[in-house]
């Protein structure tokens, strides 16, 4: 899988962003307007990564706020990566949704790797 770096104009990131097409599995961990949301699994594929944060692509809209956990697929890695992070934006695409994903630094979480692999 080749990967490559770009700066988009209105880049909000502090860390460069990585084009990666990878698979990743979000729970909505927290939700104050619709608590039955919470739990809530789904299945969405990167667009780029950083160290901080990952853009992805979903078929339903995801409101800002939410606090998600992922699981996310590296090709070429073995296992998942665990981590924790809140929606910053979600807009809509020809193809669904395209969502903004912080990446949050927590316990018991693959942070500190995620962090040394994309940094």
């Amino acid at each position: 899988m080749s990967t490559q770096h770009f700066i988009d104009s209105d880049e909000r990131r502090q860390q460069p962003r990585l084009q990666r097409d990878e698979k990743l599995f979000i729970q909505i961990t927290h939700c104050d307007d619709d608590p039955d949301l919470i739990d809530t699994t789904a299945l969405c594929s990167t667009l780029d990564v950083s160290a901080v944060g990952l853009r992805l692509q979903t078929e339903r809209s995801i409101k800002s706020g939410l606090e998600l956990d992922l699981w996310v697929n590296i090709d070429g890695r073995p296992g998942k990566y665990f981590l924790s992070g809140v929606i910053q934006w979600c807009e809509p695409d020809k193809n669904g949704y395209r969502a903004g994903i912080e990446i949050f630094k927590r316990d018991n979480t693959d942070y500190l790797g995620w962090y040394e692999l994309f940094s």
